[in-house]
């Protein structure tokens, strides 16, 4: 079981969620995890455009990622701002960077003040979700050989996930799975590299992720700094 260290900033846990932390040091960033469930009553108007078109499994993740992250965004003093989006890319207020997850049964939320750091990427995937056949389409060989602890294919997915998500918003670039390896650590840490040179390269070489187990989930996390 990987070792955790404190938030420096806090994190707000919502619904009964059982208390964890998340393994980052840098200043200013701050998170927010619930249950996913209908919270679409909570939206504020700007986060409503679409919802009725969606169904009722994703109306829930929806509302309950704009939930947290309105959450998280207010441990940064921000109230009643709303979180759209371009695509599925959150759309943050000036000076904020941020990332939203979901499963289908936790949604998580992490910001923090570009100041602080350049990109955030937050990936929570059910344990067990990636057997061996997903596996082999989804790591890179020499990740599936460095598979040393149990279900650790789901959180190598989880960890390429976070770096997508840290990273695209940054570079605007498209990386298929087999453009980026994850190396792991048993002290819950893990880093990137290009498998090929991209644009998107430095940014990912020099990230650094965390990774760590919630109620049944691989929770990871990507941050890129300035």
């Amino acid at each position: 079981m990987p070792s955790t260290r404190p938030l420096t900033s806090p994190i707000r846990l919502l619904d009964g969620v059982e208390p964890f932390s998340v393994p980052v040091t840098e200043t200013g960033i701050v998170a927010a995890c619930g249950r996913v469930g209908d919270h679409s009553l909570s939206l504020l108007p700007d986060e409503r455009v679409g919802l009725e078109r969606m169904a009722d499994v994703r109306r829930a993740e929806y509302s309950s990622g704009r939930r947290v992250a309105r959450e998280a965004l207010a441990l940064l003093g921000i109230e009643n701002c709303g979180v759209t989006a371009r695509g599925r890319v959150p759309i943050w207020p000036p000076g904020i960077v941020g990332s939203i997850t979901h499963s289908r049964e936790l949604a998580m939320a992490m910001v923090g003040r570009d100041a602080s750091v350049a990109g955030i990427g937050v990936d929570v995937e059910q344990e067990h979700r990636v057997d061996a056949r997903v596996a082999a389409r989804v790591l890179v060989p020499k990740e599936r050989a460095r598979l040393v602890e149990e279900d650790w294919q789901t959180m190598l997915f989880a960890a390429k996930e976070a770096v997508y998500k840290a990273v695209s918003p940054l570079v605007g670039e498209y990386l298929e799975f087999a453009d980026v390896e994850v190396s792991a650590s048993r002290n819950g840490t893990f880093s990137a590299v290009t498998t090929r040179p991209r644009e998107s390269t430095a940014r990912i070489e020099t990230g650094q992720g965390h990774f760590l187990r919630v109620e049944g989930h691989w929770l990871c996390v990507f941050l890129v700094p300035n």
